[in-house]
Parts: C-alpha cells; structure tokens; sequence
C-alpha cells in the first residue's frame, strides 16, 4: 500500500509541491490523522488476521493454547477497560513523569506481560464464572 500511496502522489503532482503536499493529506499512509489508505491498509491487515485465526481455532480446537486465548476473548470487555484503568494505572502510579516517554522494548515487554496475566485470569476465572466481571454487569444492564 505505500508503494501505491507514494506512487499515485507522484505521478498526480506532477512534481508541483503545492498539489504534492494535498495529495498526501488524501492518499497519504500517515497514522495520525488516519488517512484513507492507512485505514483500508490496517483493515485489510486485521481482516486477514482474523481469519487465520478463526481458521487455526477450527483446526486445532482442543490445544490448551486455543482454549485459553477463546477464555481470554471471552473476557474481551473487562480486558478492554482493565488495560486502561489497571495496565496503564501501574506505569502512571510507578512513574507518572514518563507516560507516554517509556522506551518501545519497554512497551512490547510490558504489554506482553500484561496479556500473559490477563490470559491466566481468564483460564482462572471461567474455571469458577460463566462470564466475565463487566460482561456480567452489562448483561445485567442489557436485560
């Protein structure tokens, strides 16, 4: 996808800057502001991962390691607000001078950390509870 972004802004602008600098706010591959090709590039990326994964799940069904992270998903929601509130909330109480300045090895190790605790909650608690802790209360919420 940036071959063809970077293609299409140079073949359009014919080498006028002033065009060149409107094409890339349109065809640009920029995560912020998220442009169109960017989206279409991270949709297309997520699709195809998805689907791997159905397929692998399918495939090996009863390997331990598909069952824990079908649990995990289970628990999508109470992740989704647990890596904000108590995921981010470590690093911020820990250091809060450095959020948002902490080294990407930092980051990929913290963040792989975190998902491995949050893949034995899940296998923990589905052991004992059908649903997870807000998928509960949101059901509650719902009915």
């Amino acid at each position: 996808m940036l071959f063809i972004s970077k293609g299409l802004i140079a073949f359009l602008s014919e080498g006028n800057q002033a065009t060149l600098l409107e094409l890339k706010q349109v065809l640009g591959t920029s995560p912020m502001p998220p442009l169109p090709i960017y989206m279409i590039s991270g949709s297309s990326i997520a699709i195809f991962i998805i689907s791997m994964s159905i397929l692998i799940a399918k495939k090996y069904e009863t390997n331990f390691i598909i069952v824990a992270l079908t649990k995990t998903g289970q628990l999508a929601l109470t992740f989704y607000v647990a890596h904000v509130i108590i995921g981010m909330g470590i690093v911020e109480f820990i250091n809060p001078e450095k959020m948002g300045k902490y080294s990407i090895e930092f980051s990929i190790i913290y963040a792989l950390v975190f998902s491995v605790f949050c893949v034995l909650f899940a296998v923990i608690w589905t052991k004992y509870k059908k649903t997870g802790p807000l998928e509960w209360v949101m059901r509650k919420i719902a009915k």
